[in-house]
Order: structure tokens, then C-alpha cells, then sequence
């Protein structure tokens, strides 16, 4: 923890100084301590950290984008309650925070809670990219389908054209309805999408895996890599092998020899 104290004392004196760098020196903090969560395990880290961002927030009272710093910081210490609480104080609370407690509770596995804080920005704010891949999340969390399709339904109806057509969006549409039940879904937004990147189709390969599609996995492979000309990663391979593992399709491992 040495390194997070001395960035501490570092920003109290910029403080003490009125220096304009305060603000830069708080988020740089924050991130800071981000990286020390990362770094270290066990609770009692969490909780030096949380209680160091506690403290310190009282030194710069705080723009809506260092305030959503401090809840993505919460939440990636695990301290859900300290991100809710700051989010509740904070007197503006603009899509940015609420991407910050929504993200927060999703990766905290808080889904419902997340869909729940997701229903109430509804009423107020268009939700961008990053909101609704978070929801999108929260919903595979829940294994729900039901609720998949309402987060779809919301992107087509509250969001602008282009982010309905965003590629990481209708990516996690794609992990969504595989990972719930329903390919075909998936492989209609696979084919509708404007742009695709390699994490599309190697979502696409996974999923069919998923429901023992192994030729169809084969085929999608076979296109990515010879009609689209993506280059496959690592991930690409891998599904590859997982959708003809245990299949009639064992044989045609070879093409990914000549690949």
C-alpha cells in the first residue's frame, strides 16, 4: 500500500495548494488504486482501498466524471454498498454514473438490481453502447431469454440507428441468445449486422457449439476465414475445436492445419 499512500499525500498537497492539476492528481489516484485491487487479493485490500478513496473523496468535491470514477473504483473493490451510497448522494446523476453503478452491479453479480437501475434510466436518459452491453450482460447472468429480448426491444426502440447497428452491442446480443437459448436469434443478427469484427463470429461459432451445431460452426469458420478474410485469433481456434469436439466432424481438423 505504500505506492497508494504516496499518491494520497501527493494529492492532499496539490489540494492544500489550490493547484488546477487537483483534479487530474484525484483521478489519477482513483486509478491508481484500481491497480492495486488488481494486483492484490484478499478483503483486507478492499477494504484499505475503499476506506483511502472514502477519505480522500472529501479532498476534491467532485465533478460528475470523478464521481463516477469513485463508483467504478467501489465496484471493482466489491464494495457494491460504498458505490450505491456515493451514487445516491451525488446531486447530478447524468448517464455517466449510471453506466459506473450499473457496470458495477453487473460485475458484482447484482443482475436484477442492475435491470432495476436499468428501468428507472429509461424514464430519463437514451442509454448509450455501454449501458446496454452491461444490461445485455445482466440478462445472461440471469439466464433469462424473457429478459433478453425486452433489452433488445429497448436497444431498437429508445436508441439512435447507430447504436443499434454497433458492432460490440449486437455482439453481446449475439453471446446473449446463444448463451439463452435460441442460435437462430443470434444467427439473424449476425447476418444483419452493418460491420462485423472476429469477436462476432467467434461468438457465432461458440454459441452453435453450445447446441452441438458442429457443421454449421464449420461452415461459419469456413466463411470467416476464406469469403470475409478475417484473420482468426486464438479464440476463433479455440470455439473451432470446441463445435467439432466429440462431433462427425472430426476430421476436418486438418482444415485448421491449412489455416
Amino acid at each position: 500500500m505504500n505506492q497508494l499512500t504516496e499518491s494520497f499525500a501527493a494529492l492532499k498537497k496539490t489540494v492544500e495548494k489550490n493547484e488546477v492539476q487537483a483534479e487530474k492528481k484525484y483521478t489519477d489516484l482513483l486509478k491508481n488504486m484500481e491497480e492495486i485491487q488488481k494486483k492484490m487479493e484478499g478483503m483486507q485490500t478492499s477494504s484499505d482501498v475503499c476506506n483511502c478513496a472514502y477519505s480522500a473523496r472529501c479532498l476534491y468535491e467532485l465533478d460528475v466524471y470523478i464521481n463516477k470514477s469513485l463508483i467504478h473504483l467501489y465496484g471493482t473493490c466489491g464494495c457494491l454498498d460504498l458505490a450505491r451510497k456515493k451514487f445516491e448522494i451525488m446531486p447530478e446523476r447524468n448517464v455517466v454514473p449510471r453506466n459506473a453503478i450499473v457496470d458495477s452491479c453487473v460485475r458484482l453479480g447484482e443482475f436484477d438490481t442492475a435491470l432495476k437501475l436499468f428501468g428507472e434510466i429509461l424514464n430519463m436518459f437514451e442509454p448509450d453502447g455501454h449501458m446496454m452491453q452491461s444490461v445485455i450482460s445482466a440478462c445472461v447472468g440471469l439466464g433469462s431469454m424473457s429478459l433478453g429480448m425486452w433489452a433488445h426491444t429497448c436497444l431498437l426502440r429508445k436508441c439512435r440507428a447507430e447504436m443499434v447497428d454497433d458492432v460490440l452491442v449486437n455482439n453481446c446480443l449475439v453471446d446473449m441468445y446463444c448463451k439463452c437459448g435460441s442460435w437462430q436469434i443470434a444467427q439473424q443478427i449476425v447476418e444483419r449486422m452493418p460491420k462485423r469484427d472476429v469477436n462476432s463470429r467467434n461468438s457465432m461459432i461458440l454459441g452453435l457449439a453450445m447446441h452441438g451445431k458442429a457443421k454449421a460452426a464449420l461452415e461459419y469458420f469456413d466463411r470467416m476465414v476464406g469469403m470475409e478474410r478475417f484473420v482468426p485469433d486464438f479464440i476463433t481456434f479455440a470455439c473451432f475445436l470446441v463445435s467439432i469436439s466429440g462431433s462427425e466432424c472430426m476430421q476436418e481438423v486438418q482444415t485448421v492445419d491449412e489455416v
